[in-house]
């Protein structure tokens, strides 16, 4: 396959949507239209593009005895006793273990001009009644296994918070209070929702998921029904949503039915491509806690709208997606920090492959686990060509939740870091929080302190119109600001220097930027120098500072430390 398994998809899907089923007949694609159907030429234009890609994805799945997409979901009779998901189940077990508040999801809504308050209750709670998923809490069996059991509709409220009087100054500390509570898996409702009342005319609305009823997409999924219900419960618009296809316990229960009837070859693969994978040693400022910590922090970095064309040009060129690009990229810098020649990084997609799943709220992201061979010295682009056939290769077993390749590889688990990888790598492509109206309001996204951490590195690459920003949560028990800083000054030299010379091997490509070199080459060699004691040795000086300090520091090795006595 020439581009990317997500790429096919989307044509696929784009066509089921205009009534339009491509199949392979006699080895060759054709189109079947519903009555009254007429192709739109875009939609055509796309598949005579993607030909020779679709054809060979279907005949992939027609080899492996499973029929893309066509069997829908089944909806369950019985409503008790629902399994948990393979991403709920790691979820629960986390939270099980040390609380789960670093997987809260916040959002904060800034809601500016008048507006109805009963209706904005009204539509939250009507979005909660549709989707079972954030009424659902967890319940363990008499052997202690857990399940999904739904609370009754009608029995959510919003927090109202009237007597706030801090102003805007005051408003971040109160957010982040609110963030930080936890979330009960066993009885509370999994979207909490404040009302804030900042001024007159001013409200911010502050929205708490928990990862194991969302993900990334189910954000604009939910903004979109509050707006619409909002409309409805204002009397501006007298249509209902569309019933939803299914709820999340259904794909719960088709999850697991999958191993059975499709997994075994695609377990295979993934045992194969991990098998002996090493752990990544990045250099930390800190030693790495015994327990992974789960502080953390934010920080912003931009590329310029010169070096995104540039990356996207050579992408173009070797027919590979920007991620594919960047991230080989990152893998080149984990390399140059760490001379590890084997490198795994995860890297996190929607894991909505079908249609039944587009419009629901729910826990479907899976995370990749993409390992590279960098030795050799590779060019820049035959390493880019090693890493397309990785990711591509992932694609097509992304079925298999990340939970289930754990197992599968057998890694002996280390309570200081996460399985497998310790580093995410993603460019997002789930749609943006566009600025709305509830009424005469307008309702717009405010970004939230950041105080967690679920990795070593979380980094999210997000493209827009004036160049490619770079979000990066890092735990701050490991690393310190001005590292991450300097760390992606390096990056953005490096794919500066990828861009102007992309058959350069990776060992010899620059990623220091002249800021760094003047500092290395100058600023240190001007410091005033030591002087040290002419009748005194090193064994003396030693001695010194053992009576000194006794207790202080001397030694760290690993996870080991020595004090002078």
């Amino acid at each position: 396959m020439n581009t990317d398994f997500n790429q096919v998809v989307s044509v696929l899907k784009k066509a089921r949507k205009n009534g339009v089923l491509i199949f392979l007949e006699n080895d060759n694609i054709k189109l079947d239209l519903g009555e009254n159907t007429t192709i739109d030429p875009e939609l055509l234009e796309e598949i005579r593009k993607y030909k020779n890609e679709i054809g060979d994805f279907l005949r992939h799945e027609l080899s492996s005895g499973e029929d893309f997409d066509h069997a829908p979901i089944p909806v369950r009779a019985e409503k008790d006793h629902i399994p948990l998901s393979y991403g709920q189940k790691g979820l629960w077990l986390i939270d099980q273990l040390n609380g789960s508040t670093h997987y809260h999801m916040p959002l904060h809504l800034r809601l500016s001009g008048k507006f109805s308050v009963e209706a904005l209750e009204s539509a939250i709670a009507e979005v909660i009644d549709r989707h079972e998923i954030l009424r659902t809490v967890i319940r363990q069996d008499g052997s202690g296994a857990p399940f999904q059991f739904i609370l009754e509709k009608g029995n959510w409220s919003l927090n109202q918070i009237t007597d706030y009087h801090g102003g805007e100054a005051g408003l971040p500390k109160l957010i982040s209070s609110l963030c930080s509570a936890a979330i009960d898996l066993r009885t509370d409702h999994m979207l909490r929702a404040h009302l804030i009342r900042v001024s007159e005319g001013e409200h911010a609305l502050v929205i708490i998921l928990h990862h194991i009823a969302a993900d990334g997409w189910s954000l604009s999924v939910l903004i979109g029904e509050l707006v619409a219900l909002y409309k409805k419960y204002t009397g501006d618009v007298k249509a209902e949503l569309p019933a939803l296809p299914l709820q999340y316990g259904d794909y719960a229960i088709w999850q697991r039915a999958q191993e059975e009837l499709h997994w075994g070859a695609r377990i295979a693969y993934w045992k194969d491509r991990l098998d002996g994978v090493s752990q990544l040693d990045l250099p930390t400022d800190y030693p790495r806690p015994a327990i992974q910590s789960t502080k953390g922090a934010l920080s912003f970095f931009t590329i310029d709208a010169e070096l995104s064309a540039g990356l996207q040009s050579l992408s173009r060129q070797h027919e590979a997606s920007l991620h594919m690009t960047m991230l080989s990229a990152f893998k080149i810098l984990l390399y140059r920090y760490t001379h590890q020649e084997d490198i795994c990084v995860g890297s996190v997609i929607a894991g909505r492959t079908r249609h039944e799943l587009e419009g629901l709220i729910g826990y479907f992201a899976n995370t990749l686990a993409l390992r590279s061979n960098l030795g050799g010295n590779p060019s820049f682009v035959d390493f880019l060509q090693q890493v397309k056939e990785t990711t591509l290769g992932a694609y097509e077993h992304q079925d298999v939740p990340f939970e289930r390749v754990v197992e599968a590889v057998g890694q002996e688990r280390d309570k200081s870091r996460n399985p497998l990888y310790q580093v995410i790598f993603t460019v997002q492509n789930i749609p943006d929080v566009p600025k709305l109206h509830l009424g005469d309001a307008v309702l717009a996204e405010h970004k939230i302190s950041h105080h967690t951490s679920q990795f070593d590195l979380n980094i999210s690459v997000i493209e827009g119109i004036g160049g490619i920003e770079v979000v990066v949560e890092y735990c701050t028990d490991l690393f310190s600001m001005d590292t991450i800083d300097r760390m992606f000054a390096n990056y953005r030299e490096l794919l500066s220097s990828i861009v102007s010379s992309p058959l350069q091997k990776i060992g010899e490509l620059s990623i220091v930027d002249k800021s760094q070199q003047q500092e290395l080459l100058y600023s240190f060699n001007l410091r005033a120098p030591l002087v040290y004691p002419r009748d005194q040795t090193v064994v003396d000086l030693f001695s010194a500072q053992v009576l000194r300090s006794p207790d202080a520091i001397a030694l760290v090795y690993s996870d080991q430390q020595l004090t002078y006595r």
